[in-house]
């Protein structure tokens, strides 16, 4: 069986990385794909969690990274293309570099996007929120 490849979209947020994710996953030429969200994994953390941006989350942050990218492994050893959407930071790298060595096909991709760009996509997403709980509060009888 051939592996699959292990393609990583990242970026800040508002650049796109979900939306190009979905698009990689469903158009891979390969017979099956994965798209494996990284914040699913910090959603796994029930009690003890810290909040990732902070710097004493360091070491559940390595923990999280190992902990998805094994699932990626898995994933690709049995034939899936993985993409793999979420912030992986160059300071995250090393793990991956060292899966380019176990003979996996690994790609990093940067998504950049202007400020403006980034603030209209989370104005899109407040504005849809907003509509929503409107929506929901709503008294329908």
């Amino acid at each position: 069986m051939k592996k699959g490849r292990i393609i990583i979209i990242t970026g800040s947020p508002g650049t796109g990385k979900s939306t190009i994710s979905s698009i990689l996953a469903k158009e891979s030429n390969m017979s099956k794909s994965v798209n494996m969200q990284t914040d699913d994994f910090y959603h796994y953390l029930s009690k003890g969690a810290i909040p990732p941006y902070l710097p004493e989350s360091n070491e559940q942050n390595l923990i999280v990274i190992e902990a998805f990218l094994e699932s990626a492994k898995r994933y690709a050893r049995g034939g899936y293309d993985v993409i793999v959407d979420g912030i992986v930071g160059p300071w995250f790298l090393e793990p991956w570099k060292a899966l380019a060595q176990e003979d996996y096909e690994v790609h990093y991709i940067v998504l950049r996007a202007s400020m403006e760009i980034r603030l209209r996509s989370k104005l899109k997403s407040v504005l849809i929120v907003q509509y929503l709980k409107i929506l929901y509060n709503r008294n329908w009888s």
